[in-house]
């Protein structure tokens, strides 16, 4: 397994000077788009989100004092240290994240992706320990047999869902078992149910849809994206069960056929892992880059692309 530094900066090691200043001019892109609030909306003028917060907090940890923010004392003008602020405040006395300006419903989603983003970027200890604990308790509902049974789905694995108090879906199980197993936890029995909910949920042919296989006796087509994280999230399991060997070979011939920006910087955050190639999607993602260094001006789309040009010494999903 390839060992990585937690403190290579990819700007000056990566052998290739035009993911060199491609990253760079991602992360200028990133910087000028942070909010006074802390936070990072989707695009320029919207409001703060946990989602294009924790990318774009991910795609900057290298260039931003962060150790500086641990405590949110410092400078206080990092990014780091104004994000974790922003964090601070959307917090529920549940420990969750909430949604928007609601105080009384967690986000589900955005707390899952803030416990691994905080514990990555190494910020917030206290508020880190409270998203794990709120990460290990949630679950996604039961599925009822007489529903289970002609999904051909095990009714009774409990993921994670997007929203409390509904059923389990693939990419927030994929996120929650990266957090948990990037924290140490990879033994714990909730990622091992993650894990059999993943293998249970797989297509028939390879590959993830978002949580179901069939649907009225019809096959469902497995989609890029999903694929991609869920493989992410079980990258230290059998890698050569026959559920992740047909995932990958479907996964590539997507990546041959369908090139969407996401899957391109997905899909290099993947193969990567997975010791397979990938610079050939590198190559078609700076191609992409916009003059402003972003791509599609999309907060959230350029941090997965600058995520993407670090993975070759620093792959943020590595576990």
């Amino acid at each position: 397994m390839r060992k990585e530094s937690p403190n290579m900066n990819p700007v000056s090691n990566r052998p290739n000077g035009q993911f060199n200043e491609a990253l760079r001019r991602a992360q200028v892109f990133l910087t000028a788009r942070q909010h006074p609030d802390g936070g990072w909306g989707y695009a320029a003028g919207t409001q703060s989100f946990t989602e294009p917060t924790c990318y774009a907090l991910l795609a900057l940890k290298n260039v931003t004092p962060t150790h500086q923010a641990t405590t949110g004392k410092g400078n206080e003008n990092s990014s780091a240290a104004k994000a974790l602020a922003w964090f601070e405040k959307q917090q529920t006395a549940a420990g969750a994240v909430r949604f928007m300006d609601d105080k009384m419903n967690p986000d589900n989603w955005g707390t899952i992706l803030a416990s691994f983003t905080l514990y990555r970027v190494g910020i917030g200890p206290e508020l880190q320990k409270a998203c794990l604990n709120y990460l290990l308790g949630a679950r996604g509902n039961r599925i009822k047999q007489e529903v289970a049974a002609p999904l051909k789905l095990d009714g009774d694995l409990q993921g994670w869902s997007w929203a409390i108090n509904t059923a389990s879906w693939v990419e927030p199980t994929a996120y929650a078992m990266l957090a948990l197993k990037a924290q140490g936890l990879r033994h714990h029995e909730r990622v091992k149910t993650g894990e059999a909910y993943l293998l249970d949920r797989a297509c028939y042919d390879g590959g993830w849809n978002y949580g179901n296989k069939e649907v009225l006796n019809v096959k469902l087509e497995p989609m890029p994206t999903n694929t991609a994280f869920a493989l992410l999230a079980l990258q230290d399991y059998q890698r050569d069960h026959e559920v992740i060997q047909k995932s990958l070979a479907w996964f590539e011939s997507e990546l041959a056929a369908h090139q969407s920006t996401l899957t391109l910087a997905l899909g290099a955050l993947c193969l990567q892992i997975y010791d397979r190639p990938f610079e050939h999607l590198l190559h078609s993602l700076v191609a992409r880059q916009e003059a402003d260094g972003g791509w599609r001006g999309n907060v959230h789309l350029t941090a997965v692309a600058a995520l993407a040009l670090m993975a070759e010494q620093q792959n943020v999903f590595r576990v």
